[in-house]
């Protein structure tokens, strides 16, 4: 559907459809349906216009540039609230993401610390727990690059 002012430019000249459907060689139909909004080919658009003495963008409304500028403004709008609950989301994420993962870590700690009565135990725990740190940190960027940035 498109908004047209064929109607209008036709009642400014006094016309009726049929003498409009007349004066461009168009059936009276067609004016009808142009009238409606429905769509018309280049040829007919510019049977019309030579008609009502106009151009063929004039026969169509065009907005102003306060709806524009409005339109855009709405538009930037509701841009920014939407990135704002991303940003909002993400960070949700992360917080729970790192939570669970300090709360692994330090639950490891505590299972190294138990098993201390055996020295070898007890540093190879400290030493895996060491490594599983930076690698901890590591998947979660990952998973957040991946999933979550996506």
């Amino acid at each position: 559907m498109t908004k047209t002012r064929i109607a209008i430019l036709r009642k400014q000249r006094g016309w009726t459809q049929e003498k409009l459907a007349e004066e461009s060689q168009v059936n009276t139909r067609t004016v009808q349906r142009l009238e409606s909004g429905e769509d018309a080919s280049l040829e007919t658009l510019r049977l019309i216009a030579n008609a009502l003495d106009v151009q063929i963008a004039d026969l169509f409304e065009s907005l102003d540039d306060s709806d524009k500028s409005k339109e855009i403004i709405n538009l930037d709008s509701r841009k920014a609230k939407q990135t704002q609950q991303w940003l909002t989301i993400r960070s949700f994420y992360r917080l729970g993401m790192y939570t669970v993962f300090i709360v692994l870590m330090f639950t490891l700690l505590s299972a190294v610390s138990l098993l201390n009565d055996d020295s070898w135990i007890g540093l190879i725990g400290i030493i895996f727990w060491i490594i599983l740190w930076p690698l901890g940190v590591s998947v979660i960027k990952i998973i957040q690059v991946s999933w979550i940035e996506l």
